[in-house]
């Protein structure tokens, strides 16, 4: 799943296939579709696994972890 906003692309992401993908090659993938420089975009990359992945998402769609307190931009869309 991708979420994307005016100051944020998520890539989310459940897979039985092992191992996962790799930050890098997230990064390579996204810089590739974008023409960006893949180091310019793994450094700003990050990574939450299992519960801390599912908080992150809930704290995100509920807007906690936005610009602007109670933003509805996410759950509008």
């Amino acid at each position: 799943m991708l979420l994307s906003t005016c100051n944020r692309v998520e890539v989310y992401a459940a897979t039985e296939r092992q191992p996962e993908p790799t930050l890098d090659q997230i990064a390579k993938f996204l810089a590739r579709f974008h023409g960006l420089d893949p180091n310019d975009v793994l450094e700003r990359l990050y990574q939450h696994s299992d519960e801390a992945a599912v908080q992150h998402l809930f704290t995100v769609a509920t807007s906690l972890d936005s610009m602007v307190l109670g933003e509805p931009q996410i759950l509008a869309k």
